[in-house]
């Protein structure tokens, strides 16, 4: 641009106002999410009151919580059965915890 050119105006262009059911569907959206979010705290806390009810019992909460990944992580092992499984989750802890200074179980 030179002197003699004269300057450009800028348009400034706002966003609109969000559209009547563009705020419906946000609306929506959230009340959704909400209702998701309360049933899941309220799990949490059944869960929760499931472990306390073990401990009462006598049980090991970190076995137990232990027991409940093995089962959840069973199918996408690559372990023909629960010993092979077993196995390889104890060498996998036996490098853990070397690395961390502690002696593995032997």
């Amino acid at each position: 641009m030179s002197d003699t050119d004269e300057p450009r105006h800028i348009r400034v262009v706002y966003p609109e106002p969000l559209q009547p059911n563009l705020s419906r569907d946000v609306a929506s959206y959230v009340k959704r999410i909400v209702a998701f979010e309360r049933r899941i705290e309220l799990e949490n806390k059944g869960k929760a009151c499931v472990y306390a009810e073990a401990r009462l019992a006598g049980l090991d909460a970190a076995a137990l919580k232990t027991a409940v990944r093995v089962v959840l992580s069973l199918k996408d092992s690559n372990a023909e059965n629960l010993n092979g499984l077993g196995k390889t989750v104890k060498d996998y802890l036996d490098l853990a915890l070397a690395k961390q200074g502690h002696e593995g179980s032997k």
